[in-house]
């Protein structure tokens, strides 16, 4: 045998992998982003953005079902991924299920997983409110039927699991992001809008039709200074070209070692002690569709 042929075969076997071992890795990177009611844990896979939401307060023992939505291309290692909550391992899916149970002392941690080992991880910061009184049924759809664009929105379906076209706005199907049972005949979800577009829309829900007002809302500055302090923030609400009647808009300080509102309108007893303020918008305060509110 030529010689060179021989040496050139070796060459080219120590470049080829062992047997099992890949030619490249997953790349894994985490980031989190805060709703009024809600958090959502993006785990970027390569190309591809997996995210779970979970409700930021509950008041429910029950595990928290949370529904994958997926972006993006798909990893080519898409096959080997999974997530992994409470040791349980989930193959990654558009509309997978995991379940997270909620005990008190334990992180409630997701990790994405492949064959081979931990890829990234993220801990969502729920708290869990734990009442001697049962948390009272509030309807969301019907009882405040005024939606900010972008941020997941609270349901209810009858004492089941939720299905997939449970929900709709406008014809479009809302995808469900997660799910907890309230008792055994309803069960509390948090719903996407697939589609965020300003104005009076329609959500179907099993339970009928609600129209439902959904402004845009814009506040300033987005980095409050201390040198110069800042004095108050502004409130800039779009979308409300067809408003009829006063609305009262709720505007949340969840970070009160920070900052402290004026006149704060209540408070919610959660680990941060939340400040709520209410602001009310009259018909007589648009213009153009658009108000602005000085909040000290």
């Amino acid at each position: 045998m030529n010689p060179a042929l021989i040496l050139g075969a070796l060459l080219l076997g120590a470049f080829l992998p062992a047997a099992g071992q890949r030619l490249s890795e997953p790349t894994c990177t985490v980031r989190a982003e805060e709703w009024a009611l809600a958090y959502t844990g993006h785990f970027q896979v390569d190309q591809m953005d997996v995210a779970v939401t979970v409700p930021r307060i509950t008041g429910l023992s029950s595990p928290i079902v949370v529904h994958l939505q997926i972006t993006g291309q798909p990893s080519s290692f898409v096959s080997d991924l999974h997530l992994e909550v409470a040791g349980v391992q989930t193959p990654i899916a558009q509309g997978a299920i995991v379940s997270l149970p909620l005990v008190h002392g334990r992180r409630a941690e997701f990790a994405v997983v492949d064959t081979h080992r931990k890829l990234c991880s993220w801990t969502a910061p729920i708290v869990l409110q734990r009442s001697k009184k049962p948390v009272p049924y509030f309807d969301f759809l019907t009882g405040a039927p005024i939606h900010v664009l972008g941020e997941p929105i609270f349901a209810f379906v009858p004492g089941r699991s939720a299905l997939v076209d449970d929900f709709r706005v406008d014809g479009l199907q809302m995808p469900v992001l997660n799910e907890q049972a309230f008792d055994r005949s309803i069960t509390r979800v948090q719903i996407a809008d697939p589609a965020p577009t300003a104005g009076i829309r329609t959500i179907e829900s099993p339970f009928g039709r609600v129209p439902s007002l959904f402004v845009n809302v814009k506040i300033t500055p987005t980095r409050l200074e201390i040198n110069p302090p800042s004095r108050r923030i502004n409130v800039e609400v779009t979308g409300l070209e067809e408003l009829r009647h006063p609305i009262f808009l709720e505007i949340a300080n969840i970070y009160t070692g920070r900052m402290k509102l004026g006149k704060c309108w209540r408070t919610f007893p959660d680990h941060e002690r939340a400040q709520v303020r209410a602001i009310e918008i009259r018909p007589s305060d648009v213009k153009r569709g658009h108000s602005k509110h000085p909040v000290p």
